[in-house]
């Protein structure tokens, strides 16, 4: 996705002041203090093991499924993390899957263990810091309009990574906030309520398990770019809601497993996820109602 530092875009608080009245007024559903997670990963085990440490710590009271997704891991420390791990949490299920790297493909193979009503996409190189974060997130996902919650995701420096996902920023879609202080966000730095946004990222992602099924999961023609982005649009055709929880806080240390788009065949990759959101979305990707120029 494509980066712009976000001090001459706003939120339409128009768009959030009807969230804030549905909010009020929809019927909750009830749901059990349960949750699973769904974690890819690819070696570098000190991430993995943060990352994991990081949802125990910050997770008390809750009933947790993990799921951790091993593609094709090489390093026998990340062997001897994984088998500690499942040795000592019984909620901690390991799937081997050594195909070629499709971010998507491997999510919904792992979805289907799971029975839990809440699901949690989350990469390995994200850092929870947020005690109450499932309250914060069931919380939201309760609400009958609500399909996904996404959250502010921040890296090591304090500089933002994602505070929602702009359409229409490049050919597509991109963080339109990434890199900028949390200062820059013209009024928003002062709101601790929940956002409507057009998507969020899948580094960090919490969706109704019945939502997710409805739609038929990730698509696996986007193995790699904008699958996030496609899943949060196709719920939106639903009339359904994606919402940020900026309250909440994460650190991401993006792109640290897989690294940066350089080969041949990744700019291709590229080249082709784009197209293809194009030829899926069309129209729908030229202009974002929740996030504009001032």
């Amino acid at each position: 996705m494509t980066k712009n530092k976000g001090t001459d875009l706003y939120f339409a608080f128009n768009q959030q002041s009807s969230l804030a009245e549905m909010l009020r007024l929809s019927q909750e559903e009830n749901f059990d203090k349960e949750v699973h997670i769904i974690i890819p990963t690819k070696d570098k085990a000190y991430l993995l093991e943060k990352c994991v440490k990081s949802i125990i710590k910050f997770s008390s009271g809750w009933k947790l499924r993990i799921t951790i997704v091993d593609n094709g891991s090489e390093e026998p420390e990340t062997f001897i993390l994984l088998s500690r791990l499942k040795g000592d949490f019984p909620f901690i299920d390991v799937m081997r899957d050594g195909r070629p790297f499709n971010y998507s493909q491997l999510n919904n193979v792992a979805f289907k263990k799971v029975n839990a009503e809440i699901s949690i996409f989350l990469n390995n190189d994200v850092e929870i810091f947020s005690a109450g974060w499932l309250e914060d997130v069931t919380g939201l996902l309760k609400h009958e309009l609500i399909a996904v919650v996404g959250q502010k995701l921040i890296y090591p420096d304090g500089s933002i990574q994602h505070f929602g996902v702009k359409l229409g920023q490049g050919l597509v879609a991109g963080h339109p906030f990434q890199g900028s202080s949390i200062r820059n966000i013209n009024l928003s730095q002062a709101l601790e309520a929940p956002i409507e946004v057009s998507a969020v990222t899948g580094a960090c992602l919490a969706i109704k398990s019945s939502i997710f099924r409805t739609v038929g999961g990730f698509d696996e023609n986007l193995p790699v770019g904008y699958n996030d982005v496609d899943l949060c649009m196709s719920i939106r055709n639903l009339g359904l809601k994606i919402v940020l929880a900026p309250k909440i806080r994460a650190i991401h240390h993006e792109s640290q497993t897989r690294g940066k788009i350089r080969s041949f065949s990744q700019i291709r990759r590229a080249i082709y996820d784009t197209l293809y959101m194009i030829y899926k979305h069309g129209s729908s990707l030229q202009k974002d109602p929740f996030i504009r120029k001032c």
